[in-house]
C-alpha cells in the first residue's frame, strides 16, 4: 500500500511480506524493499508505518518504539 511519494518519484508505504504484519517499505524498479533491511544499527526497532518522504529522500513514520526519521547517508539535514 502506497503512503507517499515525492517529486523525484520515490515511493514509500507498507508491505505485508508474511500477509499478517505490515512493514515499512519503499518501492523501486518493480521491487518491494523493506526499510528494516536498509537501516544499519536498527537494534530493537520495528518499522511498521510510513507517513511520508520528502524530495531529499528523508522518510518519516512510526514504529514499535515511536516516531522515526530516516535520513539518507551523506545528507546534511537540519535539526
Amino acid at each position: 500500500m502506497v503512503a507517499a511519494l515525492n517529486d523525484e518519484g520515490d515511493i514509500v508505504g507498507m508491505a505485508s511480506p508474511d500477509q499478517f504484519i505490515g512493514r515499512a517499505a519503499r518501492f523501486a524498479d518493480g521491487k518491494v524493499i523493506l526499510l528494516s533491511e536498509e537501516v544499519e544499527n536498527l537494534e530493537n526497532w520495528d518499522l511498521t508505518f510510513v507517513v511520508g518522504i520528502d524530495n531529499q529522500g528523508v522518510i518519516v513514520g512510526n514504529g514499535n518504539l515511536g516516531a522515526y526519521m530516516l535520513i539518507p547517508r551523506g545528507l546534511q539535514h537540519a535539526r
